[in-house]
């Protein structure tokens, strides 16, 4: 069976929560919406949206780009000009059951600000005619852009703006779900490009792409922070992140701090998948928490003022806020504080937060002028169609008419109230290679980024002299970092010079020297202990298929070596739960398993609670595979589950609509 095959029809499996749920004793209120005084939630202009959002004391938002030229903008870049790069999903959602949702009117726009007032006074369509694009990366020559499963080169060749060549040059991700597809294309500190939602980094080197495996990162939307670290999101996960710097394989598991679930919205949150059990309760008729976490980023700069600088942001849609956490680090550690600020009206509420129900930040970005910038997908549908609760959602959706206009989509920058926003324009596609390399001492990261990148990709070894000399004489320890990895993708990097800068006063920067003398070894995926040289020939191939279906569906949550994540997927690996009987595992699948319950003797947190039923998305065929790979993977040994039992347990719970229970369950293993 085909991958790509696979993941259409597997798009939930066993873990895949579109939201993160909660208890319900009651299996909850599904017209609880209906009961709520909400308020409406009309498609408002550029201007009356500005009117709703409430931000921090000491900044502002100010709108830099809008409809017509926008309409449902989901990442972007920069290039070395300063102009942005609009990755748009125009077809994203247009209706409740998702018509015309592969009509390719995806597009790449460009936009520019010619007068440098702040503002994008001009656009252009780069490129025109996709089907639900998810990312653009800056490459040398052009740009790639992700449209899956291809990952297109394209070049502008006579200076207008507009693609006049676009080559395939490799596979990028399976087309699928917009919310579990590969995403991201960041360039890091390795000189490496990273995504969510994948085990895979890229190069593009001479006009070809070059991949190896990686660590699983997240799920939409991905960034670094000054020294390499790559920080990613779950749904219901505001943060996660590697553990150490360059995500070294001994460093390779991912970490979340606790206490972060907390949500403050300023308004009522009914229009969320399964809101019946993720709304507080009905007199106040907000989130309990994140459901819906999207592409975060570290503001890299000190323009903000001290204790903003080098801290998280992240955006939850569903909520219509974005979040921030002072990020501070001792002795390789580092610790979050979630701050919220005083609201007249909700007591408190989130760094940014809007009473527009279509406020939808689905990625941030430290930009060029030093300001936070908020892609805002603008539109009242924000859960796709492959998990939109037809019972409560849909049927909200369509009262509310959150269905119409939706042909929107904003770009805001968030700037202090106490300060000018600088004018400097970046000009460095007309510069030299020693001009970018003056660039590595600037204080804001996309500046640093960006030379280190152009260098890389110009592979110009006349610069060498002058990056050694900042290794050994610049007094900011983060162009020093910049400079030793520039020479190192320029392979030009000199060990005496690496040795000597292991003396550095500056901890991250002998720390990055001693990685780079040492050379850092490549990442490769997980071994894992599994139980498929015991099998059958017939059997090793369902077993193969049932790890397709994993990977597509499951491994997000469940994770690659089966131990789960805390407060949102139980532990597969050696589970107890793995050896009842079959037709108990197909039910959960079927029909969804509700909390708490006890794995390996120990009562799983109880913030899990609900693992929706996927009944209506999966085949007989995908749930007899991924349970047979579950069963003989990790150290479970166990026998296949057949296709033939998953068709005769559905028709036994064909009429069931309630989520099992452990003791429910447990009745039918006597």
């Amino acid at each position: 069976m085909h991958v790509q095959f696979i993941f259409t029809r597997v798009i939930g499996t066993l873990c895949l929560l579109a939201t993160l749920t909660y208890a319900d004793p009651n299996n909850g209120n599904k017209d609880n919406w209906r009961k709520a005084n909400i308020p409406p939630s009309p498609s408002l202009s550029v201007q009356e949206a500005l009117d709703t959002f409430r931000l921090a004391p000491g900044f502002a938002i100010e709108a830099v780009a809008s409809e017509p030229a926008l309409d449902n903008p989901v990442a972007m870049a920069w290039d070395g000009n300063g102009r942005m790069w609009v990755v748009q999903m125009s077809a994203f959602m247009a209706t409740v059951t998702g018509k015309g949702e592969d009509a390719r009117t995806g597009k790449i726009t460009v936009f520019e600000d010619t007068n440098n007032d702040g503002k994008m006074d001009r656009h252009v369509n780069f490129l025109t005619g996709l089907l639900r694009p998810r990312a653009i990366a800056m490459v040398k020559g052009g740009v790639l852009v992700s449209e899956p499963p291809t990952l297109w080169y394209c070049k502008d060749t006579d200076g207008d703006l507009v693609c006049d060549e676009k080559v395939n040059v490799g596979k990028y991700a399976t087309a699928g779900p917009p919310e579990h597809t590969e995403n991201g294309l960041v360039y890091a500190l390795d000189n490496w490009m990273y995504s969510a939602k994948s085990r895979r980094r890229h190069r593009f080197i001479d006009g070809k792409l070059i991949f190896e495996a990686t660590l699983f990162r997240g799920q939409w939307g991905i960034a670094q922070g000054n020294y390499g670290r790559l920080y990613y999101t779950l749904n219901s996960i505001l943060r996660h992140h590697d553990w150490n710097t360059y995500g070294k394989k001994e460093n390779a598991s991912t970490s979340r701090e606790k206490g972060a679930h907390g949500l403050n919205t300023i308004r009522m949150n009914y229009g969320v998948n399964r809101g019946y059990l993720l709304i507080k309760d009905d007199s106040d008729g907000r989130l309990k928490g994140p459901t819906s976490v999207s592409g975060p980023a570290i503001y890299r700069d000190d323009f903000y003022g001290e204790h903003f600088q080098n801290g998280y942001f992240s955006p939850d849609p569903a909520g219509n806020v974005v979040t921030y956490f002072e990020m501070s680090e001792k002795k390789g550690k580092l610790n979050f504080h979630h701050k919220t600020y005083d609201d007249a009206t909700w007591g408190k509420r989130e760094f940014l937060a809007s009473t527009d129900e279509r406020f939808r930040p689905v990625n941030l970005y430290t930009g060029p002028d030093r300001c936070l910038y908020v892609v805002d997908l603008y539109h009242g549908i924000l859960q796709h169609k492959a998990y939109l609760t037809m019972d409560y959602l849909a049927k909200q959706i369509t009262h509310r008419k959150l269905d119409k206009e939706n042909l929107k989509g904003r770009i805001y920058r968030i700037v202090p109230t106490d300060k000018t926003v600088p004018r400097v324009k970046p000009n460095m596609l007309n510069e030299s290679p020693a001009q970018w390399v003056e660039h590595l001492e600037n204080p804001n990261g996309w500046w640093r980024d960006t030379a280190q990148r152009l260098l890389v990709q110009q592979q110009d070894k006349s610069v060498v002299p002058a990056l050694e000399e900042l290794v050994s004489s610049s007094e900011r320890h983060l162009a020093k970092i910049h400079a030793m990895w520039t020479l190192q993708g320029l392979d030009a990097l000199d060990r005496k010079l690496t040795t000597a800068a292991q003396e550095d006063p500056h901890p991250k920067v002998a720390l990055t020297a001693r990685l780079l003398t040492k050379g850092l070894p490549k990442i490769k995926a997980s071994t894992l202990e599994t139980n498929e040289s015991a099998l059958s020939e017939a059997d090793r191939a369902i077993y193969r298929r049932g790890n397709a279906v994993y990977e597509a569906g499951c491994v997000a949550c469940h994770q690659p070596n089966g131990k789960g994540l805390e407060r949102l997927a139980p532990q597969l690996a050696g589970s107890d739960w793995m050896k009842k009987n079959d037709g108990i595992l197909i039910r959960v699948i079927l029909n969804g398993l509700k909390g708490p319950i006890i794995v390996k003797g120990k009562d799983v947190d109880s913030s899990f609670q609900v693992m929706p039923g996927h009944a209506h998305l999966l085949d007989d065929d995908n749930i007899s595979e991924v349970l047979s790979y579950i069963r003989n993977t990790w150290g479970n040994k166990g026998n296949m589950v057949t296709r033939e039992s998953v068709a005769t347990v559905r028709k036994v719970v064909a009429n069931r609509s309630d989520l099992w229970t452990e003791s429910e369950l447990n009745k039918l293993q006597q």
